[in-house]
């Protein structure tokens, strides 16, 4: 059987599948059952390359921007703590501390 045919046949069903790296993750659980199982690691590979051929460019794009949201945030946030004068104090305190050991 084909992965694309396994893959309607298993959607049909009402599951929701996706790839999530090396393995499958199936959803909702009480529709799953042991020869669901045993189908779909029978399929394993051929499924898991159907399922990341269908991601869309707009999903890989999606990813890259939550990514560059997150440096964004940690930049913010670093510059906030280095503008902060009691972090600044904190600073200056800690390196002074460290110095004076050597």
């Amino acid at each position: 059987m084909e992965a694309n045919a396994v893959l309607e046949k298993i959607r049909k069903r009402g599951l929701t599948i996706k790839a999530v790296g090396d393995s499958i993750s199936l959803a909702p659980k009480d529709l799953i059952n042991h020869q669901m199982i045993g189908f779909v690691r029978e399929y394993k590979q051929e499924l898991l390359a159907v399922l990341n051929d269908e991601r869309t460019p707009s999903h890989i794009e999606r990813k890259r921007m939550l990514r560059e949201g997150r440096l964004e945030v940690l930049r913010i946030l670093l510059w906030r703590f280095l503008e902060d004068e009691s972090c600044r104090n904190f600073k200056r305190h800690t390196n002074k501390e460290v110095y004076d050991e050597f």
